[in-house]
């Protein structure tokens, strides 16, 4: 295993966030997590019930 960082290596997160019925709060997690520095958020489904 190689202790070198590749620039194109994709770590894929999918968290299971129980607000389904709360916008507002889905959007306040996607932009906290899009603030991080070479991150990005690629889809954001708040699932069926909103």
């Amino acid at each position: 295993m190689s202790s070198e960082v590749n620039a194109e290596t994709l770590v894929e997160c999918v968290p299971n966030i129980s607000e389904g019925r709360d916008r507002q709060k889905i959007d306040l997690i996607v932009a906290a997590a899009a603030a991080v520095e070479d991150v990005d958020v690629l889809d954001v489904d708040p699932g069926a019930e909103t």
